[in-house]
C-alpha cells in the first residue's frame, strides 16, 4: 500500500514539475524576446530612432508566448492543487469538488428549513416551475 501511494505521489510530483518546467521555459523565451526588442543606442546614436522589426511575425510570436506562459501557469496551479489535495484522477477531482460545494447548495437548505421561512404562492409557483424545467 505504501509503495502504491509513493508511486501516486511521484506521478503528481512529475506532473507539477513538468508544468513548472513549461512555465519557466516560456518565461525565459518571453524575457529573451522582450530584451531583443528593446532599443539600446550606442554613444553617438539618437534615442528616438525606431528600431527595424518585422511586425508581421511579432504578433504571432506574442500570441504563442502568451498562450504558452498562461497555459504553464494554469497547469502549475491545477497540478499543484491536485498534488496538495492528493488528487490523481478526474473522478477524484469531481468527487472532492462536489464535497466542497455541497454546503453551498442553498436551495436544499432553504427547502429543508421551510418552517423558518414562509413561502408565498408566487414563490411556490416559481419553485415548481424551476423544478419542472430542471428535470
Amino acid at each position: 500500500m505504501l509503495e502504491i501511494d509513493q508511486n501516486r505521489r511521484n506521478r503528481e510530483f512529475l506532473r507539477f514539475f513538468g508544468a513548472s518546467a513549461i512555465s519557466l521555459i516560456f518565461a525565459k523565451l518571453t524575457r529573451r524576446t522582450l530584451l531583443s526588442l528593446k532599443y539600446n543606442p550606442n554613444v553617438f546614436q539618437s534615442n528616438i530612432r525606431i528600431p527595424i522589426h518585422h511586425h508581421n511575425t511579432l504578433g504571432l510570436q506574442a500570441i504563442t508566448l502568451s498562450i504558452g506562459l498562461s497555459t504553464g501557469i494554469f497547469s502549475m496551479v491545477l497540478f499543484g492543487t491536485c498534488w496538495i489535495a492528493d488528487i490523481d484522477s478526474i473522478d477524484e477531482f469531481t468527487t472532492g469538488f462536489r464535497k466542497l460545494l455541497k454546503p453551498l447548495n442553498t436551495r436544499n437548505n432553504v427547502m429543508n428549513h421551510q418552517d423558518k421561512f414562509s413561502l408565498t404562492d408566487d414563490q411556490q409557483s416559481l419553485i415548481e416551475i424551476w423544478d419542472s424545467l430542471t428535470k
